[in-house]
């Protein structure tokens, strides 16, 4: 993943966690509302190698799996198992 992908997505977590109250619930519910996507797909704790800085933003392996996801997933299916443009 890019590392300046990766500096934004840090930027709008803390953002958005300031608005939510500037705490740590805060700053969990804010990490929760990314997804990261990348070339091999959605990014995962059960990804090998992954990049440091993308290990903030990795999904749990069991919540994905819950939601009918998997590790790699694409974006496409990230979202229509999310419902996100509904």
């Amino acid at each position: 993943m890019c590392s300046a992908g990766i500096g934004v997505l840090n930027a709008a977590r803390k953002t958005m966690a300031r608005m939510l109250g500037n705490n740590e619930i805060a700053y969990e519910s804010a990490k929760s509302q990314f997804w990261v996507v990348e070339a091999k797909g959605l990014i995962t704790e059960g990804r090998e190698n992954i990049d440091p800085d993308a290990l903030p933003f990795a999904r749990n392996l069991k919540e994905m799996v819950r939601q009918g996801l998997r590790e790699g997933a694409s974006l496409v299916e990230v979202v229509r198992e999310n419902d996100l443009f509904t």
